[in-house]
Order: structure tokens, then sequence, then C-alpha cells
């Protein structure tokens, strides 16, 4: 099997996790979460620690998005972020916990892709700590939404419009 297709399985396998673990009526919500601070902080964050020699993706085959990361990777961050923003735990001692195996998490998935040469990164050090202040930043700016309003009137608009049969 080409190897541009793990990306594919990943993101597969997290689509799959999002639906199966989250309610239906909480889909939009959670994944637009999960776009916001998960695909879109994840471009950001590649492309930083590409330029400074930190991460690179391998045999992206045709799935390369102007050879610096996989066009599926955003999509699969998406989708694992939004699940764990919906398992994101209340309590303080949980949360840090919580953050900290996440982050833990996230290094052993970076470790297997490597294992496979389809990522690489030089220092797990330094992105233990970006995922650290990934899954940190992404948390605080979601228990913080409703103050500063970054989602909030996106989330407000109803899905459907009622049906009127009058």
């Amino acid at each position: 099997m080409d190897k541009s297709y793990l990306y594919i399985i990943l993101t597969a396998i997290t689509g799959f996790g999002f639906l199966l673990l989250i309610p239906k009526h909480q889909y939009k919500r959670y994944f637009l979460y999960g776009v916001v601070l998960g695909g879109l902080v994840d471009i950001a964050i590649v492309l930083t620690l590409t330029l400074l020699g930190q991460v690179r993706y391998a045999n992206m085959g045709h799935f390369s998005a102007f050879g610096l990361i996989h066009a599926f990777a955003p999509v699969s961050w998406s989708f694992t972020f939004a699940m764990f923003l919906y398992f994101l735990p209340k309590r303080t001692t949980f949360f840090w916990l919580y953050i900290f195996a996440f982050a833990v998490l996230n290094l052993k998935v970076a470790t297997i892709m490597q294992s496979f040469d389809t990522y690489g990164y030089s220092n797990a050090f330094v992105l233990t700590i970006v995922f650290l202040l990934w899954g940190y930043g992404a948390a605080y700016v979601y228990r913080r939404d409703p103050q500063i309003k970054l989602l909030h009137p996106v989330l407000q608009k109803p899905l459907k419009k009622p049906d009127n049969d009058d």
C-alpha cells in the first residue's frame, strides 16, 4: 500500500470516532471549533515548525499541499480537536491531566507516523511543548468563547429553518 494513504486512514478513523462519540445535535458546534482550533491552527503550526526545521511531512504522494503538509492532516486534526473539546473536563485537576494526556497521545501518534516515514520531527521535547500549548490554547478559547465571541454568532444560527405548513 502506498504510504500517502495512511493519513486518509487516520482521517477516516478520527471522523468515525467523531460521528460515533459526539451526539448528532452537537456536530455543528464541535466541528466548527475543531476546524478553527484544530485544522487551521495545525496549518499554522506545521508551516512555522517546517520553516524552523522541526517537522517535515514525507511520502505525501498526490495529497501534498504545496509540498509542506498532507492535505488530510488538517481534516484529521479538526475531528481530533472536536472530540478533545467535547470530552474536556470541567474540574481543574482533571483539566491539566487531560491536556497532558492529550499531548502525550499526540506525540505517540507522531512517533507512529514517523515510523511509517510519513512524518518526521527532530525534537520530541519541542513537539510535546507545542502539543501542550496547543491543547491548552484550544481549551482556553473554547471555555472563554461566550466572552470573546469567536464562533458564538455562527453557532447561534439554526441548521435548518423550521417548516411552516400554514
